[in-house]
């Protein structure tokens, strides 16, 4: 006698969002991401930028109508960028500025998940250093 195993519904499927998901909320991160420099002009007084663009080879599998994303895909950037990524439009903004948003959201969400605000220097010098620009 064989067994069967009962496949889910959304294996093989790229949207794994149910209907009733949330984005993830972490307010503290918000914060900490307030305490960095622009990752265009590297000034200081940012507001956290949401990359609402879903790309599945980074896990971002893309937000409801009506919310944001998940907190996990914020980058700081000052007001006059923030508003200017809105008017442009997220692909191309990411794109004349050279950088891989979602490399640099990854990377500041993991590292301040394992080090905390301790990893405030590290993102710091990351972003200075330009180090999320595509060579």
């Amino acid at each position: 006698m064989s067994t069967r195993i009962a496949r889910p519904d959304t294996a093989f499927s790229d949207n794994v969002h149910s209907k009733n998901a949330k984005p993830v909320r972490a307010r503290t991160y918000m914060d900490w991401i307030k305490t960095l420099p622009c990752m265009i002009t590297h000034v200081y007084g940012v507001d956290p930028a949401h990359v609402n663009t879903p790309n599945l080879k980074y896990g971002h599998t893309g937000r409801g109508k009506a919310d944001k994303s998940s907190d996990r895909w914020c980058l700081p950037l000052h007001r006059l960028q923030h508003r200017d990524q809105e008017k442009r439009g997220e692909e191309t903004f990411w794109k004349v500025n050279n950088i891989n948003q979602y490399e640099a959201c990854l990377s500041l969400w993991g590292a301040y998940q394992e080090r905390g605000t301790a990893a405030h220097d590290w993102a710091v010098r990351m972003i200075l250093n330009d180090e999320w620009k595509l060579k």
